[in-house]
């Protein structure tokens, strides 16, 4: 992707012959290109976050030339992503990103100008924790900040701060602008200026409250026991009245009037004749209403009420029907920002110039999709009863239809619903051949509070009596020779319900992160303890009672007389893993037939696209098998199924988050090999190398690894090439293994360069030159984590060489101190920690503070360290550097090779007045089987000038901790 905002134009129609195409689940579970759109004040500029496979993007273009210029980026390898980029002022935005660790981490953007008028970005980190409430737009140069004290994560003050304020965490000189509010979860502008919200939860009660303009306290504005009611506040209309979307006195969400000081409801401004609203947008002043929105079938429309946005509306029908519209940014003016998209349809980003009635096309959120078609959804409707109306959507593969329906329930199931939007699942399902029907049964939110409440306490009931109603009418109109069910939380216990209710109409389940025994519920996260989070259950499932036993898939599991795929994480605090394990071990009793699929530390489902996909991949296989359905191989669509194939063996060879069977890795490897994969021909090398499930044969590594560096694979010649250099197949043979790490990097693989670096500073296999050696050595801008790891182990291997001369010594360490930010040479060090630490290896996450412990595969163990130059430095630079030394028990690497030392350089974090640095760790990872050995472990730490810093010992055993 290029880094900027471009016209692009669009396929609008594709061939039948598209759907005989897999679509490759990396195009289908990724994030979108676009994280967000803002429109400059003065509506010459737009400011966008973008994403590409290694980097987030910060990218200002300018409206009339439509030059797109980079201000600002991150890589993906980072502790951060960016998400949102907004204006504040013309020339300041504000930019957010989420931390690993899932902390907000922000910042200012604030853009000079030259002599010429060419902007300069100039980011400034912001040290203060909190967010922005509010721009104030009549204060230019500050905002409303809510600071999270730190001493206390739940105390927020409220200032009215200046940006150097809030980036240096410095509020001495900021107004106070109201006082602390307890339990208060979010702040938020009122429409009207100066006035304040704040939302506070307390024991499942939610509490609205509003801040006094003259006396700065807060008052109470409504209390929702149990979130029993919908309230949300939208804006003020007069100094003592609010709009609000409630259902407090009507059976549909309204958009009504809501009295401050009496604390009742009043007129209603807007009602939908058949469906809740689910947003209202005031004017400034909140004399009328702008817009409001509802699901009318299942797509968001969008409703507007002033000429402008009416004519707008109407033009934006024209442009897209049958699209979702939704506006992004521009509210006002002259141009907008709209996002349009559907089912089959990802988000395409729009300029709107409402002067020319035109529209041009910003990005996409998914472009490689363009290739493809997706499949659009229709939505059904039946009546089950008089006054009981039920909608459906149904997503169904134009060709190429297996003859399968999924039936597809939501989670909840109360207060939930289904919407028709673009869904990596339902689009992965269908591209396979399968149809997938879902169903808003009673419990679902958007149709009145009177059909949301009849869902509750109908677990295995009602529930499921609408959804096998919207079944048979879908199969009375639609062949289908085969069914299964398939839901994720509410809907994996309703997928295990549907089939032990009509165990001959189903073929199969694959019920994920469910919930199945329902008297367990009652008992697990202290429950007994906290009757508010009983009461609430009591909503939607009902009382336990005798009754109760008869709609537990646990207590029916005599009853499950077909295929079950159970899916679950072990650290899912929402169901519960015990209830899939439980699951699990009761259908294993009755000898019934279960497969699992558990996610080890996973919770009520993945964050992380890798694992999404292979879920999704997992599904596939189960429902293939199960039913008997063939693949649809062909030239194209062979490579795609072949990937999925490697991505599972890949699953079960790595240390991630299913066990690791070496066997079962090989068997996918295997079906992926039959395909003609080349990185499959270089996974079963790989296992040949080291004799992970198959004997140790380097030959037939070779073997397997030429016809994959045959095929084009850039990492199978390397691989030859580090064989070739380390003699791992024979003797060491220098020249051939240059010669194959230049093959490899023609072949684009940048590891390579690395390789043929270290031949030119070592002379072996290549002439000896320091500068063809420095500048094989530099490291790409898309350098991932692995990559860095990778090269700080070559620079140290040339390092600690016995045989490089000495001018390339000095020369290679003039280049490592420039790249390691060296800024001392000599330094206090000192250890702050010993012991084992948690698996990201960050400083500060050691939870052992002992020098002996039982070794295991995947252990990090070591020091944490404080580092302070010997003498103020001079620069900017904030490191030293150090040469590490590790003694060892005998230890056997990936490759197999044996070792009893390990020597490298790594760079310390300087201790600086004024600066927050000083902390590193030196770690020992033990990353194979054959690096975990019992022993002792000694540590060595010296300068540059061999100065011994730090010693330490660690004692290994085989014993379980």
């Amino acid at each position: 992707m290029k880094c900027s905002i471009a016209v692009i134009t669009l396929m609008l129609s594709l061939s039948m012959n598209a759907w005989s195409s897999l679509i490759p689940g990396e195009l289908l579970f990724e994030n979108p290109q676009v994280l967000s759109f803002d429109l400059s004040p003065d509506e010459q500029y737009i400011i966008a976050v973008l994403q590409d496979e290694h980097r987030y993007h910060v990218v200002l273009t300018h409206l009339e030339s439509f030059h797109s210029q980079p201000l600002y980026f991150i890589g993906k390898e980072g502790r951060a992503r960016i998400v949102e980029a907004r204006w504040l002022e013309q020339d300041t935005f504000y930019l957010r990103s989420i931390l690993t660790n899932g902390d907000v981490g922000h910042g200012f953007i604030f853009i000079e100008r030259d002599e010429n008028g060419t902007p300069r970005p100039i980011m400034r980190g912001i040290r203060s924790v909190g967010y922005i409430v509010d721009t104030l737009p009549d204060h230019p140069g500050e905002v409303l900040f809510a600071h999270t004290a730190a001493h206390n994560i739940n105390l927020k003050r409220l200032y009215r701060a200046s940006y150097q304020e809030i980036i240096d965490a410095n509020f001495r000189s900021a107004r106070l602008f109201a006082r602390q509010l307890n339990n208060a979860t979010h702040y938020y502008p009122g429409n009207i200026r100066n006035e304040l919200l704040a939302r506070t939860h307390s024991e499942g009660t939610s509490e609205f409250w509003r801040l006094d303009k003259d006396t700065g306290r807060w008052s109470s504005l409504f209390v929702n026991p149990l979130d029993e009611y919908e309230f949300t506040p939208i804006g003020f209309t007069d100094d003592n009245t609010m709009a609000v979307l409630t259902n407090r006195e009507t059976n549909l969400v309204v958009l009504q009037q809501y009295d401050l000081q009496t604390k009742t409801l009043g007129d209603i401004l807007y009602q939908h004749n058949t469906y809740d609203l689910s947003g209202a947008e005031l004017s400034r002043d909140g004399d009328f209403i702008m817009s409001v929105s509802y699901y009318d079938h299942g797509q968001e429309v969008n409703e507007y009420f002033t000429f402008s946005n009416s004519v707008l509306a109407a033009m934006m029908r024209q442009l897209w029907p049958g699209k979702q519209v939704a506006m992004v940014s521009g509210e006002g003016s002259k141009h907008r920002i709209v996002r349009v998209s559907a089912a089959n349809a990802p988000g395409t980003y729009y300029l709107l110039d409402l002067e020319s009635l035109s529209a041009r096309v910003l990005s996409i959120d998914y472009p490689e999709l363009r290739d493809y078609s997706l499949a659009n959804s229709e939505t059904i409707t039946i009546q089950v009863q008089d006054d009981i109306t039920l909608e459906g959507m149904l997503t169904r593969p134009p060709a190429n239809s297996n003859g399968v329906l999924l039936v597809h329930p939501h989670g909840g199931p109360v207060g939930v619903r289904d919407v028709i939007a673009f869904d990596p699942r339902v689009q992965y399902l269908v591209n396979r051949g399968y149809s997938v029907l879902q169903v808003n049964f009673r419990g679902s939110f958007g149709y009145g509070l009177d059909f949301m409440r009849s869902g509750a306490g109908q677990f295995g009931r009602l529930i499921e009596d609408d959804i096998t109603a919207m079944v048979n009418h879908v199969r009375s109109h639609h062949d289908y020779p085969k069914m299964c069910s398939i839901g994720y939380s509410y809907g994996g216990y309703s997928a295990l319900m549907l089939a032990i209710r009509q165990p001959e109409a189903y073929q199969c389940v694959v019920a994920l992160y469910g919930i199945y025994d329902l008297p367990l519920l009652y008992n697990q996260h202290n429950i007994q303890q906290l009757g508010w989070v009983r009461r609430g259950i009591e909503l939607t499932v009902g009382e336990v009672n005798e009754s109760t036993l008869s709609y537990s898939p646990f207590h029916r599991a005599e009853d499950v007389k077909v295929p079950v795929l159970l899916v679950a994480g072990t650290n899912d605090d929402i169901a519960g893993f015990e209830q899939s394990n439980r699951m699990k071990y009761r259908l294993q009793q009755l000898s019934a037939d279960v497969e699992t699929l558990f996610y080890e530390g996973i919770g009520h489902g993945h964050d992380n696209w890798r694992w999404r996909r292979h879920e999704m991949y997992m599904i596939d296989d189960f429902l293939r098998r199960r039913l008997n359905i063939s693949r649809p191989y062909s030239t194209a669509n062979n490579i795609i199924i072949a990937k999925e194939k490697l991505a599972i063996g890949d699953s079960h060879r790595s240390d991630g988050i299913t066990p690791r069977d070496y066997a079962l890795a090989w068997q996918w490897y295997e079906r992926a090999a039959q395909l003609d994969l080349p990185k499959a021909h270089a996974r079963q090398a790989s296992m040949y190398l080291r004799g992970q499930h198959v004997e140790r044969n380097p030959e037939r590594a070779v073997e397997l690894y030429r016809v994959a560096s045959a095929q084009g694979l850039a990492s199978a010649t390397y691989s030859l090439g580090i064989i070739a250099r380390d003699g791992l197949a024979g003797e060491p043979d220098h020249e051939a293994a240059y010669q194959l790490f230049v093959k490899s990097d023609a072949q684009g693989d940048d590891w390579s360069r690395m390789e043929i670096g270290r031949a030119h500073c070592l002379g072996q296999g290549a002439k000896r030159d320091l500068r063809l050696c420095l500048s094989h050595m530099s490291i790409p801008a898309t350098a991932t984590r692995a990559y860095r790891r990778e090269w700080r182990q070559v620079i140290s291997d040339i390092y600690f060489d016995p045989s490089i001369e000495y001018t390339i010594r000095e020369g290679l360490l003039e280049y490592i101190t420039d790249e390691f930010k060296v800024g001392a040479s000599r330094g206090q060090v000192l250890v702050d920690g010993r012991g084992v630490f948690n698996n990201d290896g960050y400083y500060g996450s050691m939870f052992s503070y002992s020098d002996t412990f039982a070794a295991e595969e995947g252990m990090r163990f070591g020091v944490g360290l404080s580092a302070r130059a010997r003498y103020d430095t001079q620069t900017d630079n904030n490191n030293m550097l150090v040469k590490i030394q590790w003694f060892h028990p005998p230890i056997t690497d990936r490759l197999g090779r044996i070792t009893t030392s390990t020597a490298y350089l790594q760079s310390l974090n300087l201790q600086r007045q004024g600066r927050r640095y000083g902390y590193t760790n030196v770690l020992m990872h033990l990353e194979t089987p054959g690096q975990v050995q019992t022993g002792t472990w000694t540590l060595q730490i010296y300068s540059l000038d061999d100065e011994l810093l730090v010693e330490r010992h660690f004692q290994t055993t085989l014993e379980e901790r």
